[in-house]
């Protein structure tokens, strides 16, 4: 979806969220989740 991290932060920002919900399927099929707190995102810059 983003080209770069620096978009994806931009795009947090931007949008104002308060968490990034992260899906992916495991290597033997299995659902995984988490969800992150935007604090955690930070610009290293």
């Amino acid at each position: 979806m983003f080209a770069s991290a620096a978009e994806a932060l931009k795009y947090i920002k931007d949008k104002d969220l308060a968490m990034v919900d992260l899906k992916i399927t495991g290597v033997a099929g299995q659902r995984l989740h988490i969800s992150i707190p935007r604090i955690n995102f930070r610009s290293g810059t």
